[in-house]
């Protein structure tokens, strides 16, 4: 029986608390590994989705911020292997300015290749595919391979086919036709 003066532990009571506070800690810092591991993992795993997800959303940002100056001139056309533009988010270009660009699809020796180039850089490949890859453009609710238009407007969507599906369609985020002002009647000429 202890003395009521006594105050403080045992050696005995110290090196079971030290036991146990030993294997709390081992436990807990394997845990720590193993989550730390699993998040890597996983971060790996988005990176490698988001890389290959970055072509399809190039494209998507550059046919959704494509722009019309001047409501008589047309700046956008495309064939199958060949779209123009004028955009406000041209790949690589974080400044965000309106540069002409082009979406170029090449075939060399059986493989085909989705590029890119704005008017201040050279040919970038995004994509390769053993199946051919082409254009198509959405006018009057009717899908054609060739779009050059007599005056300003956009396609109502673009879309690539690789092969005999369709790899992503477009819609352009304004309206297809370029806007003319609504005083222009009343005031007659207008310059643009």
């Amino acid at each position: 029986m202890r003395n009521q003066l006594e105050k403080g532990f045992t050696l005995l009571e110290m090196l079971v608390v030290l036991v146990i506070l030993g294997m709390t800690t081992s436990l807990l810092s394997q845990g720590l590994v193993t989550t730390g591991q699993n998040f890597q993992r996983l971060a790996v795993r988005d990176l490698s989705l988001s890389v290959a997800q970055l072509p399809a959303q190039w494209f998507r940002d550059s046919v959704k911020h494509a722009l019309l100056y001047h409501p008589y001139k047309p700046i956008v056309e495309g064939g199958t292997n060949k779209f123009r533009l004028v955009t406000g988010a041209v790949p690589n270009n974080a400044s965000r300015i309106p540069l002409a660009m082009e979406w170029i699809v090449a075939e060399r020796d059986g493989l085909w290749s989705l590029g890119f180039a704005s008017e201040q850089g050279e040919l970038v490949l995004v994509k390769e595919s053993s199946q051919i890859l082409q254009f198509e453009y959405l006018v009057n609710d009717e899908w054609i391979s060739t779009f050059i238009p007599k005056d300003s407007q956009l396609p109502s969507a673009v879309r690539v086919n690789e092969g005999k599906s369709h790899w992503i369609t477009v819609v352009p985020g304004r309206p297809v036709m370029a806007d003319v002002p609504a005083d222009l009647p009343a005031y007659g000429s207008y310059t643009f």
